[in-house]
C-alpha cells in the first residue's frame, strides 16, 4: 500500500481524528455545524438542507449520524 505524505497544513487534522473519542469529535460538529449543508436529490432537484440546530449529530453504534433540519421536523411529526 503506497504511503501518502501528509502536508504540515493537516496534521493538526490528523492528530485531532487519532486522539479525540467519539462525543469529543461529535462535540466538534456542533461547533461548526452552521458551516455544514447535506444536499439531497428530490426527484429532479437539489434540496440543501442544514444540520439540525439542537442536535445535529449523535452517536449511531460506532459511527456518527448527522441529522438535517428536515429529519428533526419528521421525528417530531411521527412522534406527535
Amino acid at each position: 500500500m503506497k504511503q501518502t505524505k501528509i502536508p504540515k497544513k493537516f496534521q493538526k487534522v490528523i492528530d485531532f481524528y487519532n486522539e479525540t473519542d467519539q462525543d469529543q469529535k461529535i462535540y466538534f460538529i456542533y461547533t461548526c455545524q452552521s458551516l455544514i449543508q447535506v444536499p439531497i436529490y428530490e426527484g429532479n432537484e437539489v434540496v440543501v438542507y442544514q444540520l439540525d440546530s439542537e442536535a445535529p449529530a449523535c452517536p449511531n453504534g460506532i459511527g456518527i449520524q448527522l441529522n438535517t433540519e428536515q429529519f428533526a421536523e419528521k421525528q417530531t411529526e411521527l412522534e406527535n
